[in-house]
């Protein structure tokens, strides 16, 4: 009978030491793994600054546009265009500010596709330490801190940790 009892005892600590070690449910905060991981903060900057280099760009395109319509203007009004020359400054002047607003639009289509690159490298790599992380702690489930409202484990800073660790 004592064996029994030490048998049913030894099973119970051994079912109870496992569940200790593994964790079933754990959380990580996705928007804070984003703006913490180092290289997402140096992705983010060389956006900024090609953002940047393009909107001077377009800025500076926009000015002469402008200028050259205050031309068409002066001249129209200085009689230096006849009719027939105006007409035909003012259509290219509007082909021109079509090639702008294409120019524009190739400049911010090329922004977004560059910024998905970087951002779809950055979550593969986020996803691939939060998979470490995971295995490391016999987590079997890792879900988005927002979608649960009570339990599981937070770990978004060591999913950070082992982000920034890589260098």
């Amino acid at each position: 009978m004592k064996k029994f009892f030490a048998i049913i005892i030894i099973m119970v600590l051994g079912v109870c030491s496992f569940a200790a070690k593994e964790i079933f449910i754990a959380t990580v905060d996705f928007t804070r793994l984003i703006n913490e991981y180092e290289r997402s903060q140096n992705v983010q900057d060389l956006l900024k600054m090609e953002l940047d280099k393009r909107q001077g760009e377009i800025a500076e395109l926009g000015n002469k546009l402008k200028e050259r319509e205050e031309q068409i203007k002066n001249d129209k009004q200085s009689g230096k265009l006849t009719d027939a020359e105006y007409k035909k400054t003012l259509n290219d002047y509007q082909v021109d500010i079509i090639g702008f607003k294409k120019k524009a639009n190739e400049f911010e289509n090329e922004l977004k596709e560059l910024e998905q690159q970087h951002f779809e490298s950055i979550r593969n790599e986020i996803n691939n330490a939060i998979k470490k992380i995971s295995a490391k702690m016999n987590i079997k489930y890792v879900l988005e801190i927002t979608a649960v409202h009570f339990g599981g484990l937070d770990v978004t800073d060591d999913v950070l940790k082992e982000l920034n660790s890589k260098k």
